[in-house]
């Protein structure tokens, strides 16, 4: 059955039905009804279109009955613009077809009066009527997912005729609900499981405690939901010249709410960790593609592609009223309690650390005589804390910037700040392809612009963390970094003029002052670069000389991947973590990329 105002419709009388909704609405801006058939079931929902000028909006009610999963075609009719919509569907996935016709469509139905196979009437022929809108609505039969599209075909309309170098131009809008899970089972309520040791409970009159919390790691929260992502998106599809150049635009709003994140608890509940809904962050973008036949002769055609991509994503919101929360990337005895935040209104991915300011000098100390000794001067910023194990805080030693306002000349916490963005502000790629009489190619390159990597290896090859006099890079070669031995061997640490003179051309601190790791701004490079992602060149032998050995076909090529990386980034590969997880950007001994070379032969008998 179908309903609406309370009134039940059978399926064999749908037609009346129809007709008594029309007169009853006929002062409002409803222009069709349509109705869901299935074959073994019947009819479950009613679909309502509304009229706005020129083109009609399709609202589907996909209610719960739609979760039994089977759909066959249903229609509206519109008899004030004169257009018919189809609908077919399959699963929770429904297509929306208008149809432009010259004459009224009537309303029929078949013998059985139960199964609606189309339109009744006039007949639509390919030349009477034009496709001018799709749309798609889908709910894939599972919880977590929902999407809806509605498209506008506008280059079939009567006043788009006159405008003669538009072959295609499509108006399109989108809305879906996408659900995310990825996290471990169980973590929603409290379970156990029998612990697997040698013995079994009750031997010997004992007690034993044989059974355990079954997750040790995450304390269940009875609380926690699925992560949710809703997006928006508003396109145009375009092609102009007979379609010599095509294009998309789109852009977006996406919105991501409860986000799940593995939360510090006080170690007192048993636990330290518990995954919980902390909040909501959005990106909002646009995007540009473009695709273009450059030339087309019966010996050479060439094609290229370009695409380029602006996001910004921003923290909206989080748990408890918060408006900041700290993070510390995985990385071994580093100092500090964080180095990235999230802060409401802010991006996320952003690197929290000290600001380089070079090195100390002789001039910012006060050295001793007696005690052999060096002594900060009053006012100079303070970093001693840094610096332990066998060196002792003298010239030469990192320094960094005091921004804080503390009386103290102390660097703290409180001096870290945003030192770099981990979001790339350009995205994008281009590519050729091409053939000149037997000979064919391809090549596709991709890039990223302005986006900061933090640079792990850079702090282990530039210090003396977690090293035993081991290699160096060429940044602390001799000629570069702040030295306390000179050319003779001789120690001049306790001889201020010698030491001075020594380092009057350093361009580094000593390496030997860095003894635990440090989020600081020397470790933050660009990662900006632009790669040779795919290169495939192949020849086609002509068919006049594969034909006497009963050779259908014959393609010999080469191909390779990540052929080149035009970047000035000093480790292997920029291109890592990129907007993952709460601390992305991370270059820590990350495996670069592979480079791939192929030969091949396609052959058909």
């Amino acid at each position: 059955q179908y309903s609406t105002d309370g009134k039940n419709y059978n399926a064999w009388s749908w037609v009346e039905g129809y007709r008594n909704f029309r007169r009853r609405h006929e002062d409002t801006v409803f222009t069709g009804i349509g109705f869901f058939f299935t074959a073994i079931e019947e009819i479950r929902d009613v679909s309502v279109f509304f009229r706005f000028g020129n083109a009609q909006l399709g609202l589907a009610g996909l209610g719960q009955d739609f979760a039994q999963c089977v759909g066959n075609p249903f229609f509206i009719i519109d008899d004030v613009y004169r257009k018919v919509v189809f609908v077919t569907g399959h699963g929770r996935k429904v297509r929306v077809q208008f149809l432009r016709t010259r004459e009224a469509v009537e309303i029929g139905d078949d013998e059985s009066g139960r199964q609606l196979t189309g339109p009744v009437g006039a007949e639509v022929e390919e030349d009477d009527a034009v496709p001018i809108l799709d749309g798609m609505f889908m709910d894939d039969c599972r919880d977590d997912e929902f999407v809806e599209n509605v498209a506008w075909r506008l280059s079939k309309e009567k006043w788009m005729k006159s405008v003669k170098f538009i072959s295609e131009l499509k108006l399109r809008a989108s809305y879906g609900l996408a659900g995310n899970n990825r996290i471990s089972d169980d973590l929603w309520h409290n379970i156990y499981r029998v612990y697997s040791g040698s013995s079994a409970p009750g031997f010997n009159n004992e007690e034993y405690n044989y059974y355990q919390f079954a997750d040790q790691t995450y304390l269940y929260d009875p609380d926690l939901r699925w992560e949710t992502t809703i997006t928006r998106n508003l396109g145009l599809d375009f092609g102009i010249f007979k379609n010599r150049l095509t294009g998309t635009v789109d852009v977006y709003w996406n919105t991501t709410k409860d986000l799940l994140v593995p939360s510090i608890i006080p170690n007192s509940s048993g636990y330290s960790r518990q995954m919980t809904n902390v909040g909501r962050t959005s990106n909002r973008g646009v995007e540009l593609s473009l695709n273009g036949k450059i030339v087309q002769t019966k010996n050479f055609n060439l094609s290229a592609s370009f695409n380029v991509a602006f996001n910004k994503n921003k923290v909206d919101k989080l748990s408890s009223g918060e408006t900041e929360w700290k993070t510390k990337a995985s990385l071994s005895n580093w100092y500090g309690t964080y180095n990235y935040k999230m802060e409401v209104g802010k991006s996320m991915g952003l690197i929290y650390g000290f600001v380089n300011d070079g090195f100390y000098t002789v001039d910012d100390f006060n050295f001793d005589e007696t005690t052999k000794k060096w002594t900060l001067k009053p006012g100079v910023p303070d970093n001693s804390s840094f610096s332990s194990g066998n060196f002792s805080f003298k010239p030469g030693a990192m320094k960094f910037k005091k921004l804080s306002d503390s009386d103290s000349d102390l660097i703290t916490e409180e001096d870290m700040t945003v030192i770099g963005n981990t979001n790339p502000k350009v995205t994008g790629g281009f590519g050729l392809s091409g053939s000149w009489k037997n000979l064919d190619f391809t090549a596709f390159f991709n890039y990223m612009c302005d986006f900061d990597v933090f640079n792990v290896n850079k702090l282990y090859l530039n210090s003396a963390v977690r090293r035993n006099y081991s290699n160096l890079s060429t940044n602390m070669n001799l000629a570069r970094r702040f030295r306390y031995v000179d050319d003779a061997g001789v120690n001049v640490s306790s001889d201020p003029v010698a030491l001075a003179a020594l380092n009057q051309n350093a361009a580094t601190y000593s390496w030997m002052s860095v003894t635990q790791g440090i989020t600081m701004s020397d470790l933050i490079e660009d990662g900006s670069f632009l790669r040779l992602s795919t290169l495939t060149v192949g020849y086609t032998f002509p068919q006049r000389w594969l034909s006497r050995l009963g050779v259908k076909s014959l393609r010999l090529y080469f191909s390779g991947s990540n052929l080149f990386t035009l970047t000035g980034y000093s480790g292997y590969d920029p291109e890592v973590n990129i907007q993952k997880g709460l601390t992305p950007g991370i270059d820590n001994n990350v495996t670069p990329r592979s480079r791939v070379y192929t030969l091949g032969m396609n052959l058909n008998f």
